[in-house]
């Protein structure tokens, strides 16, 4: 097995689109191998070039910790030789099970760690700053570490933030989802040269994440429509954040009715529809996808030529 690279390596190696893949699963809810390895292969050749398996949209706090064993060993299979980027996403509220899990990763063979704070007692920047120590500690790849205020109760400053992310020697990347381009601007003026932001509200955000100097953009539409946020990305990168706004604004009515209607699930039955693995979820999430917004979602596809 290679070695896998050094955080400075990693840092040079994650602009680009962060494709997020769902867990799929059978109708009794063992998860579909076969079609998550599919799954992973339609990302590639679509030239996904970055994926994060066990993020959100992967339910992983709903999977065991052998079965996120599984299904990062099938991403890495089927990346093997492509040049793609693997980040395990590694969270938990256990520091001690996510440095096992981040150790593992590490061992298996992946490019870096997606480390959210733990939350479900309230985070404080003390907490969040002891936790990504400690995995920062145990493994020598680099570290992305998850800013999501609203689900991990850590609201912070540019200033603790840059503080936080300064903490973690393996730090070089941050996925951000607090959405507020000020706070990112500041930070990265100081960490630019550190951290690499990529922003963590897709394609609705993705116009301001590279005029303030992030590389990228995190996606769950990737997962069937993967052309959308490489368009995007492409243009940003290239500093047309007009171009950027501009497909935002034709496909702006589709991203309003899959951010209004967030779902793990509509995000599968969309997957389904374009003949990939999806399935259900697994409890606790008790989504479904209403007959109205399964003819929406039709609709969308249809008009964008994606069935």
């Amino acid at each position: 097995m290679a070695a896998p690279p050094s955080p400075e390596e990693l840092r040079s190696r994650l602009p680009g689109v962060h494709a997020y893949p769902v867990t799929p699963f059978t109708p009794d809810f063992e998860i579909d191998e076969a079609g998550l390895r599919r799954n992973v292969r339609f990302l590639l050749d679509s030239g996904i070039t970055h994926l994060t398996p066990l993020g959100s949209t992967g339910e992983f706090p709903n999977l065991s910790a052998e079965e996120q064993k599984r299904v990062i060993t099938a991403v890495l299979e089927e990346t093997k030789g492509t040049g793609a980027v693997v980040i395990a996403g590694c969270g938990g509220n256990s520091t001690r099970g996510v440095v096992e899990m981040a150790r593992w990763s590490a061992d298996a063979g992946v490019d870096g760690i997606l480390v959210p704070p733990p939350s479900y007692f309230p985070a404080s920047l003390a907490s969040a700053k002891a936790h990504l120590t400690a995995v920062s500690d145990a493994v020598d790849v680099g570290i992305l570490f998850y800013y999501l205020p609203d689900w991990h109760h850590l609201d912070v400053t540019a200033g603790e933030l840059i503080d936080l992310l300064g903490s973690a020697a393996n730090a070089v990347g941050l996925k951000d989802a607090g959405l507020d381009m000020i706070r990112t601007e500041r930070y990265l003026r100081r960490l630019g040269g550190k951290v690499v932001c990529i922003g963590g509200g897709g394609e609705y955000t993705a116009a301001y994440t590279y005029m303030v100097g992030g590389k990228g953009i995190v996606s769950m539409i990737a997962n069937f429509w993967p052309e959308l946020p490489l368009r995007m990305h492409r243009a940003g990168m290239a500093g047309d954040y007009a171009g950027v706004l501009e497909t935002m604004r034709e496909v702006g009515e589709f991203l309003d009715f899959m951010y209004d209607n967030y779902s793990t699930l509509l995000t599968k039955r969309a997957m389904e529809m374009r003949g990939l693995a999806g399935g259900p979820v697994r409890l606790p999430l008790v989504d479904r996808v209403t007959p109205e917004q399964e003819e929406a979602l039709a609709g969308f596809l249809r008009e964008y030529g994606l069935i």
